[in-house]
């Protein structure tokens, strides 16, 4: 059982010749989570390890299920999937007028390393978070989302695979990665299947330790 305590405890002493005056706050609130199952380590996971079956959830324009409109000949605008682009179009190219963050800012690149490929799936909704000595990157995939670690050379120590074969649970993708610097954990998600909550809902993967390859 995961606990996750909210308290706020305020103490207030207003003095006075004659009077004094004491506020106290309300009871905490106490929201309570339920631990699904604490994994082997990843490093020791294989395809045939896969605990949800390959199922499409989304098709090559990043659709989720059945599209009536679609179906029936309705025009959409798709992403455009075969652009081509000769320069990241993220790149920033205008920093503020600060000597001391231009001279940060102009650093060289020294770990330049491919990351995992596009699927096809639009939106693939990449997100990317960086540890002490790892890398995770996630990525939408047909029947959720993949995540892979590296070392920060670019090596792989775990291979790619989709979250739902760790977590036992179908997920519909929209992955994010982070890295927690206060509790030196990773945290990774994706939305769930509503075959597993009959709703919205949300998958969290919390690292056991600091080590992303562990359980």
């Amino acid at each position: 059982m995961l606990k996750i305590l909210f308290s706020v405890a305020g103490l207030l002493f207003l003095s006075g010749a004659y009077s004094q005056i004491k506020v106290l706050a309300k009871d905490p609130v106490v929201i309570t989570g339920k631990l699904i199952r604490t994994t082997k380590p990843l490093r020791d996971f294989t395809i045939a390890d896969k605990a949800i079956p390959d199922v499409k959830v989304r098709d090559e324009d990043g659709i989720i299920g059945k599209d009536e409109a679609f179906e029936e000949g309705e025009e959409r605008i798709l992403y455009p999937s075969s652009r081509i682009f000769t320069e990241d179009p993220a790149l920033q190219k205008i920093y503020p007028n600060n000597p001391h963050l231009q001279s940060q800012l102009l650093r060289t690149i020294n770990t330049n390393f491919n990351g995992m490929p596009y699927q096809p799936l639009n939106p693939p909704d990449p997100t990317l978070c960086v540890g002490p000595n790892h890398v995770i990157q996630m990525i939408n995939g047909t029947s959720g989302a993949l995540f892979k670690v590296y070392d920060k050379t670019g090596g792989q120590v775990v291979a790619q695979t989709y979250l739902d074969a760790i977590t036992g649970k179908g997920g519909l993708g929209d992955p994010i990665a982070l890295y927690d610097q206060l509790a030196d954990r990773f945290i990774l998600t994706e939305f769930a299947h509503s075959s597993e909550t009959g709703s919205e809902g949300l998958i969290f993967a919390i690292s056991q330790t600091s080590d992303p390859a562990g359980s």
